[in-house]
């Protein structure tokens, strides 16, 4: 008997995401997520490029957040959005190892990255006992 069975990716990485109600600097999310600082940086780079939504969370909204991602201010801190997209990213890149993969999954899933999708699962997750 033939069992068929199917994985997917994007349900692999709901249990790794993480969910904050607070601003965090990349160092305080290196720390969280224990990883170095270039580490994040370098998924900050991937989102930054690959999803519309997360560039439009920073909180900057002058010509200067228009510019390369490396000539921003390294003190500003990420939203929760962006805290959680990056937290899906490493679970990514866990799974599929290279910065290019991660790049073609998010950009041929951007549902799973959504802002909606983050309000709904973020309210499931801090309102869950209320």
């Amino acid at each position: 008997m033939n069992r068929s069975q199917a994985f997917s990716l994007g349900s692999s990485i709901e249990p790794d995401s993480i969910y904050v109600d607070f601003a965090v600097t990349k160092s305080e999310l290196a720390r969280l997520l224990q990883v170095t600082r270039p580490t994040v940086w370098k998924w900050d780079k991937i989102a930054y490029f690959a999803l519309e939504s997360y560039r439009e969370a920073y909180p900057i909204q002058t010509d200067k957040a228009k510019r390369q991602l490396c000539e921003r201010d390294k003190e500003v801190p990420l939203s929760p959005y962006q805290v959680w997209v990056l937290s899906r990213i490493k679970s990514l890149m866990n799974s599929l190892r290279i910065a290019a993969r991660v790049k073609a999954y998010i950009r041929g899933n951007p549902h799973y990255f959504s802002v909606s999708n983050f309000q709904y699962k973020s309210n499931q997750v801090f309102h869950k006992g209320a």
